[in-house]
């Protein structure tokens, strides 16, 4: 019998985008990460799961919109500035369904994440000089924070943190958790508390 030789391409995708329901959406997956976000932004609801490891080259904005960051084991890195920056109508929650998955910038004095609107971090890893810079609500229900010069989460007045597990470990300078604002722990390990309002400790 004849033998038929087939060549195949492997595309490089980042990141598939799935409804509420667990569906993927049409065009998904997504050769860049952008793409993803600005498909998910537009369903309700929407989870990015990570494919592969992703190297951004500038910050990505979450601006409104209520989905999910499925970290999915694999790592999300930008070398030029923070990772993500959610506004204040965004509402995104970041998890890793696998293990290790990670959130990291490489820059300089700069937080991995800066948050406006509303933040959940259910797992997965966050890295940087600082970690979470929160305006907005924060709910950090697990996960680790690793931060090596800036807190791990700074909270300013207009923010409010919620803590019920996890570990957050700040760098060189501050604690783990700079507090200007309205924090909440409830358990976990925080390596400190640099604090100038109010703090709710049960």
């Amino acid at each position: 019998g004849a033998t038929a030789t087939v060549e195949f391409t492997l595309l490089n995708y980042a990141a598939k985008v799935t409804d509420k329901d667990g569906n993927e959406l049409e065009g998904s997956p997504y050769k860049t990460f952008a793409d993803a976000i600005t498909v998910a932004q537009g369903s309700e609801g929407s989870t990015v799961t990570l494919l592969d490891d992703v190297t951004l080259t500038k910050q990505q904005v979450i601006s409104s919109g209520k989905l999910t960051l499925d970290l999915n084991g694999k790592n999300l890195i930008n070398e030029n500035g923070r990772v993500l920056y959610i506004y204040e109508e965004a509402d995104l929650t970041i998890k890793d369904s696998g293990e290790g998955g990670t959130i990291e910038t490489k820059y300089e004095y700069v937080d991995c994440i800066e948050n406006s609107g509303k933040l959940t971090v259910e797992s997965g890893i966050i890295k940087g000089d600082g970690g979470i810079r929160n305006y907005g609500v924060l709910y950090f229900n697990d996960g680790t924070v690793e931060a090596d010069f800036y807190a791990a989460i700074t909270n300013y007045s207009s923010g409010t943190v919620y803590v019920y597990n996890g570990v957050l470990k700040g760098g060189k300078n501050p604690a783990a958790v700079d507090n200007n604002g309205t924090l909440y722990i409830y358990d976990g390990e925080i390596k400190g508390i640099t604090n100038s309002n109010t703090v709710y400790i049960s």
